[in-house]
């Protein structure tokens, strides 16, 4: 995009010139200048971009392993919050479907990097609808949710609720996957 403007300007800056050979000298080395600058601002950016996605990658990766060798549900919490500090993640809930019924859940994790863990008493459940239990989202910031569910294509075993600041999509619809696979153990 950055080039395209250049490009433009450059073409309206020497159209303004007209013959004027010392200030064509002058306004090609400057658009010269800027080129390569902006040249090297977008490299810098995939590369930061690649090194994101290495690092997304390889946390996505890690945690599969982990949650394919989870033997039950009490493991699980423990290995997606390092996934969220390992991805920055701001804050994530995760819940699980209790007794079969899409009424009734019970959290599994509750993470948000800016406040303390707070944790549900094991067994304590609270309306699905509500998607984590009482007073429990952060309230002191705007937040944007993407609902994550956790299911089989044939019925609903949990959910997460993530905040979305920019994550890749992709991460959302493979960790639903890998969660499913736990709690179809439980």
């Amino acid at each position: 995009m950055w080039q395209g403007v250049l490009s433009a300007l450059r073409q309206h800056v020497l159209d303004c010139i007209g013959n004027e050979q010392k200030l064509r000298s002058v306004a090609e080395n400057g658009f010269h200048d800027a080129f390569l600058v902006s040249a090297n601002v977008m490299g810098r950016d995939e590369g930061r971009r690649r090194v994101d996605l290495e690092r997304l990658l390889r946390a996505t990766v890690n945690t599969s392993n982990e949650l394919a060798a989870a033997t039950d549900v009490t493991e699980v919490g423990p290995v997606l919050l390092r996934l969220f500090i390992a991805l920055g993640l701001p804050s994530a809930y995760v819940s699980m479907i209790v007794d079969g019924s899409t009424q009734q859940a019970r959290l599994l994790l509750g993470y948000d990097r800016l406040l303390p863990v707070e944790r549900v008493p094991e067994g304590s459940t609270f309306p699905a609808r509500e998607l984590v239990p009482p007073r429990m989202l952060p309230t002191e910031r705007h937040t944007v949710y993407v609902l994550v569910p956790v299911s089989t294509e044939v019925d609903l075993r949990g959910f997460a609720l993530v905040e979305y600041e920019g994550a890749c999509s992709t991460l959302f619809e493979s960790f639903g996957a890998q969660l499913s696979g736990v709690l179809l153990r439980d």
